[in-house]
């Protein structure tokens, strides 16, 4: 004669092969989830075009339709910190590396105010690959033009706990409009809250 237990067994079996399947599934979408979310976080050179890869903070991204530009502070402890920019790239175009020749005066330009509030150490750094190319209108001088999605860091460090704000800017020119493209921005520091965006002027 069955029993009752009899009965249920093949049903907890079913249930228990059943929850092992769902777990396995959540564990590899838990996964997934978790490398394209460190992959986002990336610079790329896997990801060389396309969306953004830093996520959008309103009065820290401009939108235009060659390309896209963040700015981002990251802290490194001690004081220390980057000014981070990212620029993403849209509709195949491009702009001259700061690493270009002088001579070529559309390249990537950044500049921050310094005081004693706060001090920069190191070079501007660019992370990409980049493409040197000669163009008829650079004289003859190589540019190294950017086609990519790319960051620029540049460390500084800081002096003071008071209150402050200090200016600074990139310009570069974005190809193929050949326009000069101006984007100034601000860092202030209120109440120990370090914060950057981008100005109006």
């Amino acid at each position: 004669m069955k029993t009752i237990s009899n009965y249920v067994r093949p049903y907890v079996v079913i249930l228990g092969i059943t929850l092992t399947l769902l777990f396995n599934c959540q564990t590899d979408k838990y996964q997934k989830s978790t490398v394209e979310t460190s992959q986002l976080a990336m610079a790329t050179t896997e990801h060389p075009m396309g969306p953004v890869l830093f996520p959008r903070t309103e009065g820290q991204t401009q939108i235009d339709s060659l390309y896209e530009t963040s700015f981002y502070l990251e802290d490194l402890g001690n004081n220390d910190y980057n000014i981070i920019v990212y620029m993403g790239l849209k509709e195949q175009s491009y702009y001259a590396s700061p690493n270009s020749s002088h001579t070529y005066k559309g390249r990537f330009m950044f500049d921050v105010e310094t005081n004693d509030k706060i001090q920069l150490f190191d070079a501007l750094s660019e992370t990409s690959i980049l493409k040197e190319d000669i163009e008829p209108h650079c004289n003859g001088y190589g540019a190294n033009w950017i086609r990519q999605n790319t960051f620029y860091k540049q460390p500084f460090h800081l002096n003071t706990s008071e209150d402050f704000y200090i200016m600074g800017f990139i310009q570069f020119t974005i190809e193929p409009r050949s326009t000069k493209e101006v984007i100034p921005f601000g860092i202030t520091n209120k109440d120990g809250n370090l914060k950057i965006a981008i100005t109006k002027c």
